[in-house]
């Protein structure tokens, strides 16, 4: 199978997805933000917001690894932006969020 994209042709998106980096950064996400979760339950809040952002920039990254895209950077805002660059449709409210999670 050629792997090439070539406009106008059908081609499974799936074929071109790197999944196991994808699970691997996301796992990163999951298990930060469980992190967050117990320090959040400790009062431990500069801690809990801090992970919460590193998590959101773990996941933003898992997709971008999964497409092929290099990710790199602290700014959850920032690679929201490199996605929609990738081709996805961002929602005003996940930018909002970014810009949010960025200034923790």
């Amino acid at each position: 199978m050629n792997n090439v994209y070539e406009p106008g042709k059908n081609m499974d998106i799936r074929k071109l997805f790197d999944n196991d980096e994808f699970k691997r950064w996301f796992s990163q996400a999951e298990n930060t933000l469980n992190s967050a979760s117990h320090d959040l339950n400790s009062k431990d809040y500069n801690w809990c917001c801090f992970k919460c952002q590193q998590a959101a920039e773990y996941a933003v990254k898992a997709i971008l690894r999964g497409l092929g895209q290099i990710a790199v950077g602290h700014s959850v805002l920032r690679l929201v932006g490199e996605l929609e660059e990738a081709g996805s449709l961002i929602s005003e409210d996940l930018r909002v969020y970014a810009r949010s999670l960025d200034k923790h």
